[in-house]
């Protein structure tokens, strides 16, 4: 955190503004690409939209780096990665329809 102009400002967000050249849009927010928050190197800063954005580049990283693939997405249920076309998202959780399907079978079992 630093002081500037009597605002206090995290350091990669004065450095992306800089390399931007003016202050962040309202609801911008600052990614690390290599996801060290240490490193505030221009080269390792993305500048998102809005945290729905930054969150995305998270949800990719991980699927990228647990299955190969940043496309795919981890089933809430069985934890297993798939495509997305063979899932079913809902309030940004994916879930296999046969999993879902199995969780509700006995969730009305011992309600």
């Amino acid at each position: 955190m630093l002081t500037v102009n009597g605002r206090k400002v995290f350091e990669h967000v004065l450095i992306a503004e800089r390399v931007l050249g003016r202050k962040l849009p309202a609801g911008a927010c600052v990614h690390h690409a290599d996801e060290n928050p240490s490193n505030n190197t221009p080269s390792n800063l993305v500048i998102c939209p809005n945290q729905a954005y930054h969150s995305l580049l998270h949800i990719r990283a991980r699927s990228l780096a647990e299955c190969g693939n940043a496309d795919w997405r981890k089933c809430k249920r069985c934890g297993k990665y798939d495509a997305v076309d063979r899932l079913s998202i809902y309030r940004n959780e994916a879930v296999h329809p046969e999993c879902n399907r199995a969780h509700a079978k006995l969730y009305r079992r011992s309600a």
